[in-house]
């Protein structure tokens, strides 16, 4: 395979400076995350430290595993990752749930 490129346009890069935006947020000592769809049109903020069950009963976890959790999502709903989207981000939040209790 040949090292030369296929043609086309170079990507545009972001501005000198830029960084991407904090997702695992410092708010919750470490137990809050912050989801950012890959278009861009679309936030929200998932807290580990305030898991429900299905009654809406607070789910009581250890501060260490809430951290895990927050820590396992954040790799797994990463741009790379191919959760992309707020509609696959939620069901991997629900998923922490069961395992939580």
């Amino acid at each position: 395979m040949s090292a030369r490129s296929r043609g086309g346009r170079k990507a545009a890069q972001p501005p000198a400076g830029w960084q991407p935006p904090e997702r695992l947020l410092a708010e919750g000592d470490g137990t809050v995350v912050r989801f950012l769809s890959q278009s861009g049109d679309a936030e929200r903020v998932f807290d580990f430290g305030n898991i429900r069950d299905k009654n809406g009963d607070l789910v009581e976890i250890e501060v260490g595993i809430q951290q895990w959790l927050a820590r396992v999502f954040t790799r797994r709903t990463s741009p790379r990752s191919g959760v992309t989207r707020l509609a696959g981000a939620g069901p991997v939040y629900m998923a922490a749930t069961p395992i939580a209790r």
